[in-house]
């Protein structure tokens, strides 16, 4: 069972670097998600533990971020959003030698692998590869 919470990743990394990481997602859904304006987004862990943000919408939209690109629904775009920004964040992190390095590197295997038994995990590959 998913269940939606309000604080997935404070619990982990922390205050500061959530809101960093919050931020970061929802910059990337305004490049990468077609008709992204903004709103109300989930914040999803599963019972394997992997967490990520989902953006509701109907039906299926367009993610594309530079040669790559996608047609999926909300949960598989929320999936890759995350993997994209947890994968980006960790370069920021290193550089800052951040002591929660490890914990978003370990957040993202978590969720790329929950990723590859998605329904839609060929479009979330696709989009970050």
């Amino acid at each position: 069972m998913i269940t939606t919470e309000i604080n997935v990743f404070a619990d982990v990394i922390g205050a500061m670097n959530t809101m960093k990481l919050e931020s970061l997602v929802y910059h990337l859904a305004d490049k990468c998600l077609e008709g992204y304006d903004g709103g109300q987004w989930e914040f999803v862990k599963t019972p394997c533990g992997a967490r990520y943000m989902r953006f509701p919408y109907e039906g299926e939209r367009t993610l594309s971020f530079q040669y790559n690109e996608a047609v999926a629904g909300f949960d598989a775009a929320g999936i890759g959003l995350t993997l994209m920004t947890l994968s980006h964040f960790s370069f920021h992190l290193y550089e800052k030698k951040d002591p929660d390095l490890d914990a978003v590197s370990a957040m993202f295997h978590q969720l790329r692998d929950y990723a590859a038994g998605h329904a839609q995990a060929d479009q979330i590959f696709r989009f970050i590869d």
